[in-house]
């Protein structure tokens, strides 16, 4: 009698497949996790700079003038007047964070754009936006 040594193919298919599958149940959970961890650093940076821009309206505009608006960037203000040190990057290689200031003054934003498709000023269409006073447009709402 002959004894055997090794797996039958059957055996080394169910193996294949159950690693199959527990490697793509980890690979989209990863990918689940830097999504969210992308929209945590865009959220923290939208309020960030709205908060910038609300001190800058108290202090330097005496409650009434808000940053003029930029398109599409934020208002160099806040950086020379002291209020951010810096301009926060999007999480996103084609994001851009711009400040909206419309209306005669009336709306005041904060808009995360995706500018991938049709470059930056193709991107009129912001694709998140942190309200800070008025009627803001434009994608999904940060809280």
């Amino acid at each position: 009698m002959h004894q055997r040594y090794g797996f039958t193919l059957i055996e080394l298919l169910v193996v294949i497949v159950i690693i199959g599958l527990l490697a793509g149940i980890g690979i989209a959970s990863f990918q689940g996790s830097i999504a969210r961890s992308q929209m945590a650093k865009m959220g923290a940076d939208m309020k960030e700079i709205a908060e910038a821009a609300k001190k800058w309206n108290i202090v330097e505009g005496g409650g009434v003038t808000w940053p003029a608006d930029v398109i599409p960037d934020l208002p160099s203000t806040l950086i020379s007047a002291g209020y951010l040190e810096s301009f926060p990057r999007p999480p996103w290689p084609n994001g851009r964070y711009d400040w909206e200031n419309w209306t005669n003054g009336t709306i005041q934003q904060v808009t995360c754009r995706d500018c991938s498709s049709s470059g930056v000023l193709g991107a009129w269409i912001p694709t998140y936006h942190l309200c800070i006073r008025g009627a803001c447009v434009g994608g999904t709402r940060i809280n």
